[in-house]
């Protein structure tokens, strides 16, 4: 989101990518500051948390490589996604083998931060 003049007239656009024009949500008012602003504020806010993600990734990275622990492969974790977003890990299935313990750790892990 960012304001554009045109005709003497600001205006709050929206672009949904890089390669998009962006769509005029309408002219420079008490509104539109107000939604640009809260764009603002938690675009922030994800730009934060995505950092700090990112930091607590890269340690866990350094303490598997340093422990050799095993890595968990790309699709078996999307798998194992879905399945938890579908609230069935710990009910209809059953993880065994090296994910076992990469998945222990993770949980012990995200539990320790949460």
């Amino acid at each position: 989101m960012f304001f554009v003049t045109k005709a003497n007239q600001d205006y709050l656009v929206v672009k949904r990518n890089s390669r998009d024009n962006g769509i005029t949500i309408g002219a420079r008012s008490p509104e539109t500051e107000a939604a640009s602003a809260a764009f603002i504020s938690e675009r922030a806010t994800v730009q934060e948390t995505l950092k700090a993600t990112e930091l607590t990734l890269l340690e866990l990275i350094r303490q598997y490589k340093a422990l050799k622990l095993p890595r968990a492969m790309p699709k078996p974790v999307r798998v194992l996604r879905e399945l938890d977003i579908a609230n069935l890990l710990g009910h209809d299935f059953m993880v065994v083998g090296p994910t076992l313990l990469l998945l222990t750790n993770l949980k012990q892990v995200v539990a320790l931060k949460g």
